[in-house]
């Protein structure tokens, strides 16, 4: 298993823990009615989303399982509450940046990460790297191709 999907189900593991402990606290508070006792619980849901998304747990896992824990949310209503937190890379930048200035795709890297390539251009982005416009990707990708024959 790579590093990657091992942190990644570590991550879950531990926030399925989390979740399920809200998620009774969110019920509870709903079959008390008491406004007040609601708002808690959901502040303190939201607080865990946003801590395990930074974390590392992305935003499909979460729902999962909370609706797993029995108090459903929408990807939009976890997106909204998570917001633009910043989440570290979950990848080495230094590694990425090298390989990509060796002619891989943001696409490709994005799956060796196990990321998004949106997720990887912001990280590179942000450590000064200059993404290939498409018609130099296009032309890196065919003279790698032509390289590898």
């Amino acid at each position: 298993m790579s590093t990657q999907r091992r942190r990644r189900s570590t991550d879950t593991a531990r926030a399925r823990a989390r979740i399920l402990a809200v998620a009774q606290a969110v019920r509870a508070a709903e079959a008390g009615e008491s406004r007040a006792a609601i708002w808690a619980a959901k502040d303190l849901r939201d607080q865990v989303i946003r801590e395990e998304y930074v974390a590392g747990v992305n935003t499909h896992d979460l729902v999962a399982l909370f609706a797993e824990a029995g108090a459903p949310i929408s990807r939009q209503q976890v997106i909204r509450i998570h917001g633009a937190a910043d989440r570290p890379p979950l990848f080495d930048v230094a590694d990425a940046t090298e390989r990509y200035r060796n002619g891989e795709s943001l696409r490709d890297l994005g799956r060796a990460y196990g990321c998004s390539d949106r997720f990887l251009r912001k990280a590179l982005v942000a450590a000064g790297v200059e993404i290939r416009d498409r018609e130099e990707a296009r032309r890196v990708h065919y003279a790698k191709d032509g390289a590898g024959t």
